[in-house]
C-alpha cells in the first residue's frame, strides 16, 4: 500500500469521525429540550462546505474526496434539520433562517462565478477550488460564533470541544495529502484549518468547560 493511499483511508475514515460530532450536539440540544446557546452554523457550514468539495472532486475525479464528501452532506443536512426542529424560539428560528438563506445565495452564486469561466475547465477549477477553501475555512472557524460567549462566561461550555478535536486531526491528515496530490487547494485550508482549530483547543486550557462561579482573584482574598 502506498503512502497517498494509506493517508486517504485514514484521512477518510477521520473525516467520518468528524462528521459524526455533530451527534453530541444533537445529543446535548435534545438534553435542553431546545437550541438554546448552541449554534447550528457548523451544521450549515459543513453543507455548503460539501457541496463545493462534492463538485471539486468529481471535476477532478478523485474518489477519496467524492466518498467523503457525499457522506458528508447527507449527514450534515441530517443534522441541521434536527436542530431547526429544536429551534422553538423566534429568535433561533431567525438566526438558523437566515444562516440557511446567506448558503443557498452563497452556493446560488459560487456556481454563477464558476460557470462563468465557460468551458476553461482549469479556470473553472481554480475558482472552485479557492471557494471551497474559503468554505473548509468558515466551517473550521464556525465554532467561533461562540467566541463572545466564552470570554464573557470564562467558560468553554459552549465550544463543541469533540468537533473542534477531531476537526484539527483531520485537517493535519488532509494537509497531508494534499501534499502527496500536489493541490494547493486540499493544501491551504486544511493548513488554516489546523491553525483555527489549534487556536480553539488552546481555549480549552486556559477556561474550563464549567462556568466559574467565582474568580481567581475572589478566592485568593476569600
Amino acid at each position: 500500500m502506498s503512502l497517498k493511499t494509506a493517508i486517504s483511508i485514514s484521512a477518510t475514515a477521520s473525516t467520518l469521525v468528524q462528521f459524526l460530532t455533530g451527534v453530541p450536539i444533537c445529543s446535548r440540544v435534545r438534553r435542553q429540550g431546545e437550541a438554546g446557546d448552541v449554534s447550528g452554523l457548523p451544521f450549515v457550514m459543513g453543507c455548503v462546505g460539501c457541496l463545493v468539495w462534492l463538485k471539486y472532486s468529481l471535476m477532478i475525479d478523485d474518489p477519496a474526496m467524492i466518498l467523503i464528501n457525499s457522506t458528508g452532506l447527507f449527514l450534515q443536512l441530517f443534522f441541521l434539520l434536527f436542530f431547526y426542529s429544536f429551534c422553538l424560539g423566534a429568535k433561533s428560528l431567525s438566526v438558523v433562517r437566515y444562516q440557511v438563506g446567506g448558503a443557498i445565495i452563497a452556493l446560488m452564486s459560487v456556481m454563477v462565478f464558476v460557470d462563468m469561466a465557460g468551458e476553461d475547465e482549469s479556470v473553472r477549477l481554480q475558482r472552485l477550488g479557492c471557494i471551497g477553501a474559503m468554505a473548509s475555512i468558515g466551517f473550521t472557524a464556525a465554532p467561533l460564533v461562540s467566541l463572545r460567549d466564552v470570554f464573557r462566561t470564562r467558560s468553554t461550555a459552549s465550544l463543541p470541544l469533540p468537533m473542534i478535536a477531531v476537526t484539527f486531526l483531520v485537517m493535519v491528515q488532509w494537509y497531508a495529502y494534499g501534499c502527496l496530490i500536489g493541490d494547493r487547494f486540499v493544501q491551504i485550508p486544511n493548513l488554516v484549518g489546523m491553525i483555527v482549530s489549534g487556536l480553539q483547543l488552546l481555549l480549552f486550557i486556559v477556561f474550563p468547560r464549567k462556568k466559574r462561579t467565582t474568580t481567581p482573584f475572589q478566592i485568593q482574598n476569600a
